[in-house]
């Protein structure tokens, strides 16, 4: 792989979708005011660095296709709660709508302190 990428698979249902798990955490509330049209999904990020934020960035990915949807990067805050939301179109294949998190570190040692957390609709994945 990569030098400094670490890739997540982040799970959800999707319309009874058959590669992913269903949730069982209750929805929390957004921080956003983004409502999304009923062929999108609203999709969180919450990033909270480390004591190195310059070295992090990340991509959301989603589908077999792997299309490129959102990202984070350009942090300067040590230890600081950044959050990121967008509406991501449904693919017209349920199977295509995985979702994949990349958090890449250019120092190579990933968060050693932080971390990520990712909702869609509401729900913790």
């Amino acid at each position: 792989g990569e030098d400094g990428l670490f890739e997540t698979y982040i799970s959800h249902t999707f319309n009874g979708d058959y590669c992913i798990e269903t949730p069982t955490e209750v929805p929390s509330p957004a921080p956003t005011d983004l409502v999304c049209t009923s062929n999108e999904m609203l999709v969180e990020v919450e990033l909270t660095t480390d004591d190195h934020p310059e070295d992090i960035s990340w991509v959301i990915l989603l589908g077999d296709a792997l299309d490129y949807h959102m990202e984070g990067g350009g942090y300067d805050i040590p230890n600081h709660k950044y959050h990121s939301s967008q509406c991501i179109p449904y693919n017209d294949y349920p199977a295509n709508n995985c979702l994949y998190l990349d958090m890449y570190d250019s120092h190579g040692d990933g968060l050693t302190s932080g971390g990520f957390v990712v909702k869609v609709e509401g729900y913790i994945v």
